[in-house]
């Protein structure tokens, strides 16, 4: 059996252009893709192809170069973990994938060893679990090394797996305080909550089955909303007016421009910033900050830099 492998580059034009304070592709009219498709040659031009699509962030130095060189050494330089029993079958998978990264089989035997049970579910178990010619059951590697990442990235973003020696994926437990069991009746009375699971999960879903009963009695009669029977938007909001302005803010406004009736708001932050520096009180969206603060600052005043929030 021999596969194929294509890589091909594709520069998308951009329907509205934008520029973002990270590297931006084409100067914003453009963004680069990087396509993937694996055939087995032995199929012939019309049999099965696998596809694939990555983005190249040349923020992080990424080129279509290093994505394919890079990929298939992730999982073998990550080690993955969970506290829960139940999620142990996803990094049972995730090892025999491991094992198995050499291996240039489209399809395997179920006897192969092959996480199944207690893992793939619903759909995907179709597209997994196939049958030959001869009607015996094999397992697609395409679709099942795609099942068992999805369900690792599922699982990475709740910390039900996490990953040793990370920061943000890393383990749960390590974001506890360090006297957690000691003082753990504390800690939930501090929080207003129980510290039976049962308990709590009772009294969310009674939560939410009141505000369901409101949302049922009350819609019908809210002027606000409409319900349409034809359409993409079944459900219509009317605009809502719009709020008295602040008196203070009123006032605000009037004495600037009776102090400095030729100066523009942007001429006001730009004065204003250096002297008690308001801009310091933004943290970043994402969870690294590469830029030096002084750019930082000016974009925000500039209005250049949206990933901010105060």
């Amino acid at each position: 059996m021999t596969f194929d492998l294509r890589l091909r580059t594709l520069s998308l034009p951009l329907r509205d252009p934008f520029v973002i304070a990270r590297a931006s592709h084409g100067e914003g009219r453009s963004i680069t893709t990087v396509v993937a498709e694996l055939r087995d040659l032995a199929d012939g031009p019309d049999g099965p192809v696998g596809i694939g699509e990555g983005y190249p962030d040349p923020y992080y130095g990424d080129t279509p170069a290093t994505m394919a060189a890079v990929a298939p050494l992730l999982l073998e330089a990550l080690e993955f973990r969970s506290n829960n029993a139940r999620h142990r079958p996803v990094i049972e998978a995730i090892d025999w994938l491991r094992q198995h990264k050499d291996d240039r089989q489209r399809f395997v035997s179920t006897d192969a060893g092959a996480p199944i049970e207690g893992l793939v579910r619903g759909v995907w178990r179709e597209l997994i679990l196939e049958k030959d010619t001869q009607g015996n059951e094999r397992v697609n590697r395409i679709n099942y090394e795609i099942y068992v990442l999805q369900q690792l990235r599922e699982k990475l973003r709740c910390k039900e797996i996490w990953v040793v020696g990370a920061d943000r994926y890393r383990n749960p437990d390590d974001d506890l305080p360090l006297d957690f069991e000691e003082k753990r009746a504390s800690y939930y009375q501090a929080l207003d909550q129980p510290e039976d699971a049962q308990r709590f999960i009772a009294s969310v879903q009674k939560h939410m089955q009141e505000e369901l009963e409101l949302l049922d009695k009350t819609l019908p009669k809210n002027p606000h909303v409409r319900l349409r029977d034809k359409g993409k938007k079944r459900i219509v909001l009317s605009p809502l007016s719009a709020q008295p302005e602040p008196r203070h803010l009123v006032e605000l406004k009037a004495e600037l421009m009776r102090r400095w009736p030729m100066t523009s708001l942007l001429d006001v932050l730009k004065e204003t910033d250096p002297r008690v520096g308001f801009t310091e009180l933004f943290k970043s969206l994402a969870s690294r900050e590469h830029l030096e603060w002084r750019l930082v600052s000016a974009s925000l005043v500039l209005g250049q830099y949206p990933r901010m929030q105060p």
